[in-house]
């Protein structure tokens, strides 16, 4: 029997396709290509292929670049994967053939060829200083996020939108503690998001919009007390919103529409003080706005709660938001008169309380509103004398169908 550290040596030097042959054919060859001695030595070899053209182990790398001494082709070949903008282009295994000039021009793509076990090790050696990976709008051949990345403990920034990416998250992203922005939205991973997320301190931006995820809202969200984006829109989410997120509070943007949520939404939400857009339309909450809490996020731009099953009275503490900018209300059971303290909403530029139960005389201040877009069909309400003489609110509650043709004199000429 041939010792299987002389096989580990002759064997590291075939590129990885012929490896992949060998290991049908001997299971000798099987047993020590499975090593991880075999898969350092196989790493370290594939990444010499031109004579010059080594990793420098002596200097001190910036971490954002891997340095090659030796031809410039092959030192941009590696930059161009490894700086802070690189993009990856990784086609399938059979496509690429793996020519000594085409791992030479596209050095990395090594790692998705090579088999899982392979993988953890290729990273350590040619990968363990990256800090930025930038994989949107690539179309892979192998389209799922490989465990291994969360090997990369100095990585910073991770973006894979729009990649076509299937599967899961795996889980074992929760070890990148030092990961600032983890962006993966716009493909079709499914399964849960997974708990370990939570680990990730760090984090101020997490977007995992447009997938197909499922499942609860890990309660560990909410650990991650740095987050200022977090937009898990467009997916199949179920479950209450987490009290836990209220823990957030140096959160900015908050986006949970097009989801299956439940429940009520939660008084916690009073303490994103920072907040300036949140988005809970297009779900499945019930239950009254909590007044309090929703009077306390004075950073408020954007609101919009449109399409669920909310019911009771339009909170007057929503005219304390005096930055709001986007208030979206219907499609709910709303009841009840339109709060007049809305007329105080002095920036608001669209009003959205079509489709409810609203009942009263529409409050006289909102004449004085500079509206863009007024959308208040489908309720019970009145509008009382005053309002034609805002011209485009006239206009726009016309549109609704609040006035008879002929009324309101002052329309002429716009």
């Amino acid at each position: 029997m041939i010792p299987a550290s002389i096989l580990a040596l002759a064997l590291s030097w075939v590129e990885p396709p012929a490896v992949l042959l060998l290991r049908a054919v001997c299971r000798e060859w099987l047993a020590v290509i499975g090593t991880d001695s075999f898969a350092r030595r196989c790493i370290q070899n594939h990444s010499a292929l031109l004579e010059d053209n080594q990793l420098d182990q002596t200097d001190e790398c910036d971490h954002d670049t891997l340095h090659v001494k030796g031809s410039a082709q092959a030192h941009k070949s590696i930059q161009s994967l490894h700086s802070m903008h690189s993009i990856h282009s990784i086609p399938s295994i059979a496509d690429s053939g793996y020519s000594p000039s085409f791992i030479q021009d596209n050095i990395d793509r090594v790692w998705f060829a090579l088999p899982p076990n392979f993988q953890h090790a290729y990273l350590q050696v040619r990968m363990a200083h990256l800090q930025r990976i930038c994989w949107s709008n690539t179309a892979f051949g192998i389209n799922w996020i490989e465990p291994s990345l969360g090997c990369l403990s100095n990585l910073i920034f991770f973006s894979a939108t729009k990649c076509n990416l299937s599967g899961s998250i795996p889980p074992e992203l929760g070890n990148l503690v030092n990961l600032e922005s983890c962006h993966l939205s716009g493909n079709a991973l499914s399964g849960l998001i997974p708990p370990e997320l939570g680990n990730l301190v760090n984090l101020q931006s997490l977007r995992l919009e447009n997938n197909n995820l499922m499942g609860c809202i890990p309660v560990e969200i909410g650990f991650l007390t740095n987050l200022k984006i977090l937009c898990l829109s467009n997916n199949q989410l179920c479950g209450p919103i987490p009290e836990s997120l209220g823990q957030l509070d140096q959160l900015e943007k908050l986006y949970l529409c097009s989801n299956k949520l439940s429940g009520a939404i939660p008084h916690d939400i009073g303490n994103m003080k920072q907040l300036q857009e949140l988005d809970l339309s297009r779900n499945k909450l019930s239950g009254h706005i909590p007044a309090k809490a929703f009077g306390q996020l004075k950073s408020l731009l954007a609101l919009f709660l449109h399409e669920n099953n909310l019911y009771g009275p339009i909170p007057r503490q929503l005219g304390f938001l005096t930055d709001l900018e986007d208030l979206y209300l219907g499609r709910n059971s709303f009841a009840g008169s339109v709060p007049a303290s809305l007329g105080q909403l002095t920036r608001l530029k669209v009003l959205q309380i079509v489709g409810n139960q609203l009942s009263g005389e529409l409050p006289l201040g909102l004449a004085q509103l500079d509206l863009f877009e007024l959308y208040a069909k489908d309720n019970g309400f009145t509008v009382p004398a005053g309002f034609e003489r805002n011209c485009k609110m006239y206009r726009l509650l016309k549109e609704d169908g609040y006035f008879a043709p002929g009324d309101g004199e002052e329309e002429d000429g716009f």
